[in-house]
């Protein structure tokens, strides 16, 4: 086998760490829905209309807006000083939802988000896989 067969992109990545993410989020947020209380209504807002508006905010206007500003195009690894302020808002704003543990655990989820922003400079990337993330958070909690 070649080191190509093992190469990972990092689409792949984020995909496969939304249950990782989802475990933690679900373990630490002690947020108990049945199926039954999951209405269509929760899940459009969950999948849909809240990954929309909130990436549409955090990343098309806060995340664009800060990196305008050279200072904040400094990058640690692939990770830019923008994209963790602006996740460092993003996960003071869910305090509203989550305790504070789990607030952290939405901070990281956004890192990618805020990846994927950077990287193809669009909004596609981050709302398909903030819609993924919720979706596998709504499934997790509910069955939890």
């Amino acid at each position: 086998m070649t080191d190509t067969q093992f190469k990972v992109t990092p689409l792949l990545a984020a995909i496969v760490a939304a249950p990782l993410f989802v475990c933690g989020l679900a373990f630490l947020s002690g947020q108990a829905l049945s199926l039954d209380r999951i209405s269509s209504l929760i899940f459009l807002y969950s999948v849909i209309f809240y990954p929309i508006c909130e990436e549409f905010i955090f990343r098309g206007f806060i995340q664009r807006e800060l990196l305008s500003r050279q200072v904040m195009q400094k990058k640690w690894g692939a990770i830019s000083l923008s994209n963790c302020l602006t996740n460092l808002i993003f996960a003071m704003a869910h305090l509203v939802v989550f305790r504070d543990l789990a607030v952290l655990l939405v901070f990281f989820p956004g890192l990618i988000f805020g990846y994927f922003f950077e990287r193809h400079r669009n909004l596609l990337y981050p709302i398909l896989l903030h819609s993924w993330y919720n979706l596998l958070s709504l499934l997790t909690v509910s069955l939890w």
